[in-house]
């Protein structure tokens, strides 16, 4: 069956983290979530938050939900580890050539 056009996907990594968790969302508008390498996406972000100044601790804790609508990446990680990661400079972080914008903040 073939998905429709425009329909939203999601993936999951570990544990589920509903909407109404606390989480950052970074939004990268230069790449397509129907071609990304997810797993390659995701090891790329990690990396970058490392380079801005994440302790290794915090990018270890990160969960990391990716959805359509350029590319969504949603953080959740422990109220502590969050609240670390919302004071980087998130907008400096490159992935796949695509700048980051931080689109929402809840909790962090």
């Amino acid at each position: 069956i073939e998905e429709a056009v425009g329909e939203e996907e999601e993936e999951e990594e570990e544990g589920d983290c509903g909407d109404d968790a606390d989480h950052l969302e970074l939004t990268f508008k230069d790449l397509c979530f129907q071609t990304l390498d997810k797993a390659a996406f995701k090891a790329e972000l990690k990396q970058g938050l490392a380079g801005l100044g994440a302790t290794r601790a915090m990018v270890d804790s990160l969960r990391i939900r990716l959805s359509a609508g350029s590319v969504i990446a949603k953080l959740f990680a422990p109220p502590a580890q969050l609240s670390a990661l919302g004071a980087l400079p998130l907008a400096g972080v490159k992935v796949m050539g695509s700048s980051a914008a931080l689109a929402h903040r809840r909790g962090a």
